[in-house]
């Protein structure tokens, strides 16, 4: 996970639903909502090329706050934070209005498998069921669209 945290998939997961949960997991309160909410919260809004080398197609107000990056992916929220250490690639999230925390684990740091699957698992809380749900500017699945990506950051290199 982000920063060289290291923790089992389960324990990334718990800190994910704390997140969601505004500072609270099970009936311990971890830390007050307020520090949840500028941790989350829309503290300074960046491009998308300055996270990534290309524009994602239905991501739009990308912001970053004390520890999250905040945007809106097809018109809901999604909060989430990825990391990468040598030999390995981690994305945490959450989708504040779906009440759900998600965690992507990879055991391959030059990957964008974190990205897809992460995107992938979004479209699938918002309902899209289809195995290639359509995006208004971009029909290709979450994996085409990574491949499309590496062959574009290959031929930079």
């Amino acid at each position: 996970a982000a920063w060289s945290l290291s923790a089992p998939a389960d324990e990334l997961l718990r800190w994910a639903v704390a997140n969601l949960q505004g500072g609270s997991f099970a009936v311990a309160h971890l830390f007050p909502p307020a520090s949840a909410a500028g941790l989350s919260g829309r503290q300074m809004p960046i491009r998308s090329v300055e996270l990534f080398f290309y524009e994602l197609p239905g991501v739009e107000a990308l912001h970053y706050g004390f520890g999250w990056f905040n945007e809106q992916y097809r018109g809901q929220t999604l909060v989430h934070h990825g990391g990468t250490i040598t030999g390995f690639r981690s994305l945490i999230g959450f989708l504040p209005a779906q009440n759900l925390a998600f965690v992507v684990l990879t055991n391959k740091d030059r990957t964008q498998a974190t990205t897809a699957l992460g995107y992938l698992l979004c479209d699938w809380a918002f309902g899209y069921t289809e195995a290639v749900p359509p995006l208004p500017e971009d029909d290709s699945a979450w994996g085409e669209r990574v491949l499309a990506f590496a062959s574009v950051q290959k031929a930079r290199v």
